[in-house]
């Protein structure tokens, strides 16, 4: 739980965020925090993760004792890699404007989170709005809407059969193939995009999803394989 209450301001955005991953509302004091806990929730090398995390104590020039509170910790998946290859990870939100600007006050934390954080065998990053919102970021946007939905398991078995026909083919190819039926395609579509957020389809996530987007089943081995989700 958060080591320390998100005040609400006037000056930027602050609210809360659902996640399923962890079944909890998520506290965040940005829109740029916000985009990365939509980042974390897809994610699924992640395992959870939680806001204002740890409290660090370090001692400034002056010699006066100053706290620091990193925005998240991210927690990665133990059973499987990538995930299981990665350290924890302390993250720190700013805009470039505000490091620039802010810098000689911020530094001395961030020395400090880096040794905080080494010391117990984690990471330590800090992510801008140039890391974060990205095309990747508006294809997840997307992806969400379908990933926590309830489909019918015909359409899944259905589009499944197509992939392991056709290893590499396009979504619109795909639901010509599954229906004739305007409507039924479209029906159709709903759930590719619902196996795509939940991985169960391969796609490239880097580049605007289209209906001309390459995908595949990832039942298949492909040696050009790229990984649905990112870590940042």
């Amino acid at each position: 739980m958060p080591v320390r209450d998100i005040p609400l301001k006037y000056s930027s955005i602050a609210g809360v965020a659902p996640s399923k991953k962890n079944m909890r509302l998520h506290g965040f004091e940005s829109s740029l925090e916000r985009d990365l806990i939509s980042l974390l929730e897809f994610d699924r090398n992640v395992q959870s993760f939680e806001e204002q995390p740890v409290r660090i104590e370090f001692v400034g020039k002056t010699g006066r004792l100053h706290t620091y509170t990193p925005d998240i910790l991210v927690h990665y998946r133990s059973d499987k890699p990538p995930g299981v290859w990665l350290k924890p990870r302390l993250i720190e939100v700013k805009y470039r404007a505000t490091l620039w600007a802010e810098w000689a006050t911020l530094r001395p934390k961030f020395q400090a989170a880096v040794q905080f954080a080494a010391k117990r065998g984690w990471d330590f990053k800090i992510l801008t709005e140039k890391e974060i919102r990205t095309q990747y970021l508006e294809n997840v946007r997307f992806l969400n809407r379908y990933r926590w939905v309830n489909v019918e398991l015909g359409y899944i078995h259905r589009l499944q059969q197509l992939l392991e026909l056709l290893p590499d083919t396009t979504p619109s190819e795909i639901i010509q193939l599954a229906a004739r039926d305007a409507y039924k395609q479209a029906e159709y579509l709903f759930v590719l995009w619902h196996m795509v957020a939940l991985g169960v389809v391969g796609i490239e996530l880097t580049h605007k999803l289209t209906m001309q987007t390459p995908i595949w089943s990832n039942s298949h081995q492909r040696t050009s394989f790229i990984q649905p989700t990112r870590r940042l």
